[in-house]
């Protein structure tokens, strides 16, 4: 089990947030309870301060702009608020079956989820292009340990070209997510994980670079 002296001084003070690599069952139940009133208002999730990154408008598509859109914090505490949301935005119970799974399945790690657009609606298979990340900081840096991509799907953008022209296109959309181990960040960093900061690297299709700054303290 990971050590968490930052976050139980951050209680004692007051401050609630910071991400918790394991959920408590007063955890499990506040992120039902929030992905579900989330859901049941059917006006969208709201990520809030869970994005690190993103475009004023993602549906444009501008000169110079690589294919990313936009990137996550997915803590465990996130996930299971988003998988809450989704069932119950599906008209879905949350059961306990899907509860225990995202618990299980969000356990010491976090997740980078990666919203991206292809460069052209003939590359279908962009995603497979984004290369490997790594986050890095004072502590050096840590390999991810695992990538999940998204089936890619059409969507219309408005894409702008270098005289201020506008058309619109279809685009090739989908998630890249870079999974890491907070077991070993915290070993590499030899600190608490809840406290760590930090930036995502990595590259996307098109070799264009990514430095997301990330702080844990501030979320949950």
């Amino acid at each position: 089990m990971l050590a968490k002296p930052a976050l139980a001084l951050m209680i004692l003070l007051g401050l609630a947030y910071a991400l918790t690599p394991e959920l408590s069952p007063t955890d499990i139940r506040q992120a039902v309870s929030a992905g579900e009133a989330i859901g049941n208002k059917h006006q969208g999730y709201a990520f809030g301060d869970y994005v690190l990154y993103g475009k004023e408008n993602g549906l444009v598509i501008r000169p110079g702009q690589g294919e990313v859109e936009a990137v996550i914090l997915g803590t465990p505490y996130e996930r299971l608020r988003w998988t809450s949301y989704l069932l119950t935005s599906q008209h879905k119970k949350v059961t306990q079956q899907a509860i225990d799974a995202e618990v299980s399945r969000g356990k010491d790690r976090v997740r980078f989820v990666v919203f991206a657009h292809s460069q052209s609606n003939k590359d279908q298979n962009f995603l497979e292009k984004f290369g490997p990340a790594k986050v890095t900081g004072d502590f050096g840096s840590v390999s991810v340990s695992r990538v999940e991509r998204s089936d890619p799907s059409l969507d219309l953008y408005t894409v702008v070209d270098s005289s201020s022209n506008r058309r619109v296109e279809t685009r090739w959309l989908g998630t890249v997510t870079y999974i890491f181990d907070l077991g070993e960040l915290e070993q590499k960093a030899n600190a608490d994980v809840a406290q760590l900061s930090g930036e995502l690297v990595f590259t996307d299709g098109t070799g264009k670079e990514y430095k997301i700054p990330f702080d844990f303290g501030k979320t949950r």
